[in-house]
């Protein structure tokens, strides 16, 4: 996913769950160099990954990067907003799992 903001998902969960984990898959696509794609993560409204730049944190271009962001609120519905800092590219998604 390129360019999007926010993201409503709903998981296939048990019923009654209140928290779940997320983890959260990036690659660079482009080839960017470190400082052109910045980005924080907000999952429900509360930042969980400040200035995010893929470039700086792989080796390569398309490389896998994950994070994982647990014990997180669930009411059936999970926001996760991708928010570029000003005059970084457009945030990429690359995968999300919610166990």
């Amino acid at each position: 996913m390129r360019g999007a903001d926010t993201l409503r998902l709903k998981a296939n969960v048990p019923a009654g769950v209140t928290r779940v984990n997320v983890r959260l898959v990036f690659a660079e696509p482009d080839a960017l160099p470190p400082g052109k794609q910045v980005f924080n993560v907000l999952i429900n409204g509360q930042l969980t990954i400040k200035k995010l730049d893929i470039a700086a944190a792989t080796t390569s271009r398309n490389q896998t990067l994950i994070r994982d962001i647990n014990d997180v609120p669930y009411d059936g519905t999970l926001k996760v907003s991708l928010i570029p800092e000003p005059g970084s590219a457009e945030s990429v998604l690359s995968g999300i799992a919610i166990t």
